[in-house]
């Protein structure tokens, strides 16, 4: 541009001042930064669920609009094998991940930091993709924060974590503290006397392709120092195993999983309880953008309960039974994949017997609809 006099030497040498001055300005650690991601998700739901037990009195129904979970993430990578992420959930006024990544996705990463174990094919997977909205109820019976029924065993934890891959075959282990936080603050803790010792988790998965077919089994295993009993922290363990298969070709597709728990001094009574359960949910997808699935869940406490709100969010009951049923009958609409979709659905679910063997069953039913966008 000088040569053609559109500007003179001095102005050039302003130009390239300014562009120097500029690249002082850039944010500290940029030019170690190779690539940094912002994602976020927005679920709107509506429930309206209504109750009754034996005895009364029957609760108030729930009829209410609420968002369900609110995410921003950003990711963060360092050249090809550190990476970080950090998501938060307003919602839930709490970190979702919030961890340092180091290795090779394809084969093997070490991961440290505030994230879920591998312990549940349904659990580990993102809510995003859920095709009946909520997680069946036995998974979060299993897996969802302790509150004297449910277990606590899985989920989110704070730890150290290897995942690896060698060919069809995948596998991963951990160290973690034992309890499940349900505040920041106690992610960020250095907890006490009855946490103190670490929990195990180990799993291992295979893969088979087809024609057409895919299949995917896994097993994992956790064993949680003093998070048994009817009071985590009392010197009572649990151990949880998981088995699950998913199995797709061409338009169908059907996932199961199995659970079960050796849980010390964890009935009403004192005696140690061995829960189990399992469900199913096959889906069809009658269009590109409809798919109809339904899904039925059995668990049994073996004496320590479980409430129709351990296993069906939102439901208007906590008081406890033995056994319990859930059942869901709906469909997806996908407008831009899951990125942008609308589920409804029938929800059912039925409480048998009290957590000491007598009679006391419980009922509930409604239609849970959510609105989901990510970007």
């Amino acid at each position: 541009m000088v040569k053609r006099g559109l500007i003179t030497p001095d102005d050039a040498a302003s130009v390239g001042r300014e562009k120097a001055d500029a690249a002082r300005v850039v944010m500290p650690g940029q030019t170690k930064l190779t690539r940094l991601a912002i994602s976020g998700c927005a679920q709107v739901q509506f429930a309206a669920l209504d109750a009754e037990q034996d005895g009364g009195p029957d609760p108030a129904a729930t009829a209410h609009f609420l968002m369900r979970r609110v995410y921003v993430t950003m990711k963060a990578e360092f050249g090809p094998e550190w990476r970080a992420q950090l998501t938060y959930n307003f919602s839930a006024q709490l970190f979702d991940v919030a961890m340092v990544e180091w290795g090779h996705p394809e084969e093997f990463t070490v991961d440290a930091g505030y994230r879920m174990v591998n312990f549940g094919r349904e659990q580990r997977g993102s809510s995003g993709v859920l095709k009946a909205i909520e997680r069946s109820g036995v998974t979060r019976w299993f897996t969802e924060s302790n509150n004297g029924t449910r277990l606590g065993a899985g989920s989110y934890r704070v730890g150290v974590f290897a995942d690896g891959k060698a060919g069809d075959f995948l596998w991963g282990a951990a160290i973690t503290n034992p309890e499940q936080p349900t505040t920041n603050a106690m992610a960020s803790g250095f907890g006490g006397a009855g946490n103190n010792t670490p929990a195990l988790w180990l799993n291992g998965g295979h893969v088979r392709k087809g024609a057409g077919s895919t299949l995917a089994t896994g097993v994992a295993l956790g064993v949680l120092p003093d998070q048994g009993g009817r009071i985590v922290g009392k010197g009572d363990d649990l151990v949880v195993g998981n088995a699950s298969a998913e199995y797709t070709a061409g338009r169908f597709n059907l996932l199961a999983e199995a659970f079960a728990a050796d849980n010390a001094g964890g009935a009403v009574d004192g005696s140690n309880s061995r829960a189990w359960g399992a469900y199913a949910q096959p889906a069809w997808a009658f269009t590109p953008r409809f798919t109809g699935v339904a899904r039925i869940s059995y668990l049994d406490t073996d004496g320590r309960g479980a409430t129709l709100c351990d296993v069906v969010p939102g439901t208007p009951l906590t008081r406890a039974n033995g056994r319990v049923w859930d059942a869901y009958l709906g469909g997806v609409w996908y407008f831009r994949g899951d990125d942008l979709k609308i589920s409804a659905g029938f929800v059912t679910a039925r409480g048998e017997g009290t957590p000491a063997g007598g009679e006391d069953d419980s009922e509930a039913m409604g239609v849970r609809s959510q609105l989901q966008m990510r970007f």
